[in-house]
């Protein structure tokens, strides 16, 4: 059984090559280079990313470099409809991929309201 790991994205990102490439290799915060890390070493893990641009999205989904809003997430002030939008659509993505797959254990580096979240979807 694979475990699944959800990290956010960071607002340090590899600005090269310009063409779109897998969402790991995009952002480059230190929770991303960890779990890059571990990623490498084994393939027993599902990654998920999330951004206040892309929203939740599959570590191996393509993307292309796009500037980062803002110089961290805590100052970050997104319209409440954009939030609501972001919301629904990280939600679905989650329950997509819970549904395909049992996991043995869900890590996030996110708020704790959040796992909560997660647990409650998962079960």
């Amino acid at each position: 059984m694979k475990n699944l790991i959800i990290v956010s994205g960071s607002t340090r990102l590899n600005k090269e090559p310009s063409q779109p490439i897998p969402a790991i290799q995009r952002f480059d915060g230190v929770f991303i280079r960890l779990v890059r890390k571990y990623y490498r070493q084994t393939k027993d893990i599902d990654v998920l990313i999330l951004s206040p641009v892309y929203g939740l999205i599959s570590s191996e989904e393509k993307i292309d470099f796009r500037e980062p809003i803002g110089e961290n997430w805590r100052e970050l002030n997104l319209d409440n409809n954009i939030v609501s939008k972001l919301r629904e659509s990280n939600l679905k993505v989650l329950k997509k991929v819970l549904s395909k797959r049992n996991y043995t254990e869900i890590t996030s580096n996110g708020a704790l309201e959040d796992y909560a979240t997660i647990v409650r979807l998962a079960l």
